[in-house]
């Protein structure tokens, strides 16, 4: 399910919060379906994203200088921004992380993590 909209996207890791501006996740497991079963004409099936699961990995670019830790496992939170702002809470190792500075522009950062089994 796409996001419906990314203002107010943030993600928290380890303590430190982060200002998003894109996400993407590769999903280990289906969307919940919670639509009604009464599909008469002008209803919509309606789906609620199913939470970070394990190994589950999620990509997000962001505005900062900070890089998150990549040294042990800590929980992830995400809100914000339309369809990811509920259920998603896990514990996650960062694999991959990157700052990016342009002359003129806003610095900006790229991170990837793997959800983990919650300890």
């Amino acid at each position: 399910m796409a996001v419906d909209y990314s203002q107010g996207l943030t993600f928290n890791f380890n303590g430190a919060v982060f200002t998003a501006t894109s996400l993407s996740r590769s999903r280990k497991c289906a969307e919940i379906d919670v639509s009604t079963t009464d599909l008469t004409e002008g209803n919509r099936r309606k789906y609620e994203p199913s939470g970070l699961k394990d190994g589950d990995e999620v990509t997000v670019d962001f505005f900062g200088v900070t890089v998150p830790d990549m040294t042990a496992t800590h929980a992830i939170t995400i809100s914000g921004g339309g369809s990811f702002s509920t259920g998603m809470v896990a514990n996650a190792l960062c694999t991959s992380a990157s700052i990016s500075a342009k002359v003129g522009d806003l610095i900006t950062g790229n991170a990837t993590f793997r959800c983990t089994p919650t300890p």
